[in-house]
């Protein structure tokens, strides 16, 4: 993408890429990534998107000129008998985004800080729920009932990464 226009009211596309082991994007995911912000941007209409090719696309806008604003994403990729969370955060002006950790539930529940802390793939189970924090506050949530998956999806290789540009 690029950045917001130095004056007045803009908006930006941001770009979330699911990525195999090489880096590459996979051109068959389809998958749903959901996207959050925090600051002075919002995202324009809804902020679950099915990626195509590999790759989602939201709309952020902002009424001010040059916002301080970050872009956060996350997607629930089915690995086999296991879960992937891929998360990435990206600002439009190119800046050092605030940190943030993904916290995930298998039973339904809402994550909050005080669950489990992402670091390898989780087991399978019915009802996942995975929740970027940024301050220990949820800037997106992704839940593994709204899966819909494609039979190009289906026989894709599973992403292993996510980038946001």
């Amino acid at each position: 993408g690029r950045p917001f226009a130095a004056r007045g009211k803009d908006a930006v596309f941001c770009y979330a890429e699911l990525r195999d082991r090489a880096g590459t994007v996979v051109p068959t995911a389809e998958r749903p990534v959901f996207f959050g912000v925090v600051g002075d941007g919002r995202l324009v209409g809804n902020h679950t998107i099915l990626s195509e090719a590999g790759t989602a696309t939201a709309l952020l806008e902002s009424d001010i000129a040059n916002p301080e604003c970050a872009v956060y994403a996350v997607c629930l990729v089915p690995d086999g008998e296991q879960i992937r969370i891929l998360s990435a955060v990206a600002s439009p002006d190119g800046s050092q985004a605030a940190r943030h950790q993904v916290h995930y539930t298998t039973d339904g529940a809402e994550p909050t800080a005080k669950a489990a802390r992402y670091s390898e793939p989780v087991k399978n189970s019915p009802h996942v729920r995975a929740a970027v924090l940024v301050n220990g506050n949820a800037v997106v949530c992704a839940d593994s009932r709204t899966q819909a998956v494609s039979a190009r999806d289906k026989a894709a290789p599973p992403a292993q990464s996510a980038s946001l540009r």
